[in-house]
């Protein structure tokens, strides 16, 4: 996805989520259909889309679907349902979870949100997810092997894990973990 940025200071510039569309961009083989739950201001929505991906960005809070239908059209924008995904036709090629929208949830119900999701992803497609693995004073966190654990129980299996969205190796101790889980 050429245009899209992924060193540290374009991070810092643009945040998180264009690199981490370019991240789910470049493990896909063809441009496909990507579903983008918890897509908050739409960041990662609209950097796929404008590279050429058909894209369905799921968002809980209305004002900021509301918000991003205004500045994008070329992405479908759907109002999420207290974190379930509930969309009828298409089959995605990958989806990208949202940080907030894992982490804000009650407890035992991170299994039944994602497999909401993996009932949208067709067979082989990934979920993406990147997740804060220390609390800080602005992020909660979530312990690895919860989110795995989820995972499993909503019938995914477990296909990588890296340190950070450019897609450096993961190693127990760092602060941040991208995960990916495939659709058997």
């Amino acid at each position: 996805m050429s245009g899209l940025p992924v060193d540290a200071d374009s991070i810092r510039e643009r945040g998180p989520g264009v690199v981490a569309a370019r991240f789910v961009a470049g493990r896909l083989a063809r441009r496909g259909r990507v579903l983008v739950v918890g897509a908050g201001e739409g960041l990662a929505a609209t950097a796929l889309s404008r590279a050429g991906f058909a894209v369905v960005g799921v968002e809980d809070d209305p004002m900021l679907v509301a918000a991003a239908r205004a500045r994008d059209a070329l992405t479908t924008w759907v109002a999420g349902a207290d974190g379930k995904v509930a969309l009828t036709g298409t089959r995605f090629d990958s989806a990208l979870l949202g940080e907030e929208w894992i982490l804000a949830r009650r407890p035992g119900e991170l299994a039944s949100r994602l497999a909401s999701v993996a009932r949208h992803v067709r067979s082989g497609a990934e979920l993406v997810a990147g997740l804060p693995t220390r609390a800080t004073d602005s992020s909660d966190a979530l312990a690895l092997a919860t989110y795995d654990r989820a995972a499993l129980v909503a019938g995914l299996s477990y296909a990588a894990r890296f340190g950070d969205w450019v897609g450096t190796a993961y190693h127990p101790g760092l602060p941040f973990a991208v995960s990916v889980h495939r659709q058997p």
